[in-house]
């Protein structure tokens, strides 16, 4: 900790990465649903036996759940974020 309050912005390089990173998110999130949603809906499930039917719902039931949870991913960044600042500004004021 004595390098950051010695280099303060070695603290702005870890605020930056933290949005670069959501920015990041919130562009590549979007289009993989994107993609996703048009590729699951271009699939003829015609002549699929049951077994297939089962394994192609599960599999897109499970990946559509995994999408639901990556939206979680921006806040835990901003929070990262946000613990990052206080934890610099505390290190700086020597407390």
């Amino acid at each position: 900790m004595r390098s950051i309050r010695r280099n303060k912005r070695g603290v702005l390089d870890m605020i930056m990465g933290a949005v670069i990173a959501l920015v990041f998110v919130a562009i590549v999130l979007p289009v993989g649903i994107g993609i996703w949603q048009s590729t699951t809906n271009s699939f003829s499930q015609a002549g699929w036996s049951a077994s297939a039917n089962t394994t192609y719902t599960n599999l897109t039931t499970g990946i559509g759940n995994g999408f639901n949870l990556a939206t979680i991913i921006p806040i835990v960044i901003a929070a990262g974020a946000v613990i990052t600042i206080l934890v610099a500004v505390f290190r700086m004021r020597g407390a």
